[in-house]
């Protein structure tokens, strides 16, 4: 049978998905169904890429997937992103992975330290979705930090590393699934907008119902 892993950060940005595809709990974190021909896996990695890189490994140690997707909730650099709306991360950065000066963030690359090297290639803070979906989303550039943006100095620091959007893990998914030769796609939905932190701005109910709607219609079209 053909196995997707579903791979989420957290039980809130999954109760729909749980629900709606029938999954049952398979130990701490995990939870296993069917959907046609295909073998279904959810796990949650905890909060932030440190969890994820460690949840990820574990788990594809001893078996690959046909397919893994990530999803969540992101913050938008831009307001003509509507809170509620899907998208597919494309490029995600370790944004704060290097060393800071007084000319501003120095990245890997310029330190000379590449993150990884695979098949001759060297991969510093920047990775790249080898083979985008055509799932027609819209396609963005995503950075992972280990603080999210919340103040007006970050803002502005961020926003001229050109990403649509931030999150705490979609980098740490891209590299497992690099690492491993893993197909993969990556999903947001947009719960805030990155600015001075303003949590009574947020929407995640509307996001994460969004996600999980969207991705129950997807898998239930392509398994």
């Amino acid at each position: 049978m053909k196995q997707i892993d579903l791979v989420a950060a957290t039980p809130l940005e999954t109760e729909k998905i749980r629900l709606g595809l029938n999954l049952l709990a398979d130990g701490p974190d995990l939870w296993k169904g069917t959907l046609g021909e295909t073998t279904i896996t959810l796990i949650h990695t905890g909060i932030g890429a440190v969890n994820t890189a460690w949840t990820l490994a574990s788990h594809w140690a001893s078996r690959t997937p046909d397919l893994a997707i990530h999803f969540g909730i992101a913050g938008s650099f831009s307001g003509e992103m509507a809170l509620g709306t899907v998208v597919e991360i494309v490029q995600d950065s370790f944004a704060d992975l290097g060393a800071d000066s007084p000319e501003g963030f120095i990245g890997l690359e310029t330190m000379g330290f590449p993150l990884f090297v695979q098949e001759k290639k060297q991969w510093y803070n920047s990775l790249e979705q080898p083979f985008p979906s055509d799932w027609n989303l819209q396609q963005v550039a995503g950075i992972t930090v280990n603080t999210v943006t919340g103040t007006q100095e970050g803002v502005a620091v961020r926003t001229a590393l050109n990403a649509q959007v931030e999150t705490m893990e979609s980098a740490a998914f891209f590299y497992a699934c690099l690492r491993r030769v893993i197909k993969f796609v990556s999903l947001r939905s947009i719960s805030n907008y990155v600015e001075v932190r303003n949590v009574k701005a947020w929407n995640l109910p509307l996001s994460v119902n969004a996600m999980q709607q969207y991705l129950i219609g997807k898998l239930k079209e392509i398994c």
